[in-house]
């Protein structure tokens, strides 16, 4: 899905390295506010960079609950800074009265979600025999972040990735860590691709919300470079999700589930 503008912009700016200052132009990563609505009603406004747009809304609906099937999905439409979209039945009038809009920054994740509304485990039904390679995987994390454009033009984005365990399957790049992750979850969604046998690969810190994002999005084991948090390990515990942190050079920390990584 394309943008409406480059992911990039630049800026006169003025460097100084060893006490010497000089005017140089500075590839900056483009921030844009996006609308998100659901039958009529706007759900969310997020910072976010240019570029699957789409995905991004549909990733976010369907991460908070509100979209669960690709089935109820009536159209999905892009106007301006604006992503509507209208399901087949229409969003509840008691889901309508208990949504207030959200706005997002790009440093951080919103969420309509209370640790005591997240369903157990069992519900999910996560296929424990699935193993994964350790070699693979870190080859894997190696070979996303070289794909992130952005980040090496701007220094600016994160970038996620879905891996079937054999091949990295595509990226998404973006400002916010939480967009990245939406953006994998809504092209999944809404291309009903098979997740149950994916790894979500990531470059920021683990939180409680991306551990979230992975389960409701059916994503059994989630990898990134950077650390977790306490409660994205507890988090990942109680939903039956391999957490995996600090996948870099030749190492990496198995903080649940360790049986779907193998040597």
């Amino acid at each position: 899905m394309k943008s409406d503008g480059p992911s990039s912009q630049d800026f006169d700016i003025l460097r100084v390295e060893d006490g010497k200052s000089t005017p140089v132009k500075d590839a900056v990563a483009r921030e844009i506010r996006l609308s998100v609505s659901l039958d009529g009603k706007e759900i969310a406004i997020l910072s976010c960079s240019p570029g699957a747009e789409k995905y991004l809304a549909l990733g976010f609906l369907r991460s908070e609950g509100l979209l669960e099937k690709p089935e109820d999905v009536h159209s999905v439409r892009k106007r301006g800074d604006r992503v509507s979209i209208r399901t087949r039945k229409g969003l509840s009038k008691r889901k309508r009265s208990s949504i207030g809009v959200l706005t997002s920054g790009c440093g951080g994740g919103v969420t309509f979600r209370r640790e005591e509304d997240i369903e157990p485990i069992e519900d999910l039904g996560f296929d424990y025999t699935i193993v994964f390679s350790k070699p693979r995987i870190l080859a894997h994390m190696r070979e996303f972040l070289a794909r992130s454009e952005i980040f090496r033009l701007t220094g600016g984005t994160h970038v996620a990735a879905l891996s079937d365990g054999s091949t990295v399957l595509f990226t998404f790049e973006d400002i916010g860590r939480h967009n990245a992750v939406d953006k994998i979850l809504g092209r999944c969604f809404i291309e009903k691709i098979d997740t149950k046998d994916k790894v979500l690969l990531c470059s920021g810190r683990l939180s409680s919300e991306i551990v979230q994002k992975a389960f409701q999005g059916g994503i059994p084991v989630l990898v990134s470079r950077s650390a977790p948090t306490s409660l994205a390990i507890d988090r990942a515990r109680r939903l039956g999700i391999t957490l995996v942190g600090f996948a870099r050079a030749k190492r990496m920390n198995i903080y649940t589930y360790p049986a779907r990584v193998s040597s």
